[in-house]
């Protein structure tokens, strides 16, 4: 499971603890599970690792709240067009 945290849309950012429970849960399951954070990388890192580890994911999980949503709906169409 890839999961994925968008680019905040705010001046200020806020830890997102939501997706860590997910990923923590999935792991006690034995899901081999892996995040990324477009906060703490360039827009071309976070879409080269997206595009990377996209591959070995059958699923890829996005948290949204309204300071993510455009950022969001557009890594939601990349990994559509690329992994359809």
């Amino acid at each position: 499971m890839l999961l994925v945290v968008p680019k905040y849309e705010l001046w200020f950012s806020f830890p997102q603890p939501g997706i860590l429970y997910v990923a923590s849960t999935a792991r006690s399951c034995g899901e081999k599970v892996e995040l990324i954070d477009a906060n703490i990388v360039s827009a071309q890192k976070f879409v080269k690792a997206l595009l990377e580890k996209a591959q070995d994911h059958s699923t890829i999980a996005l948290t949204v709240s309204i300071a993510h949503s455009a950022s969001a709906f557009k890594i939601s169409e990349l990994v559509r067009e690329k992994f359809p």
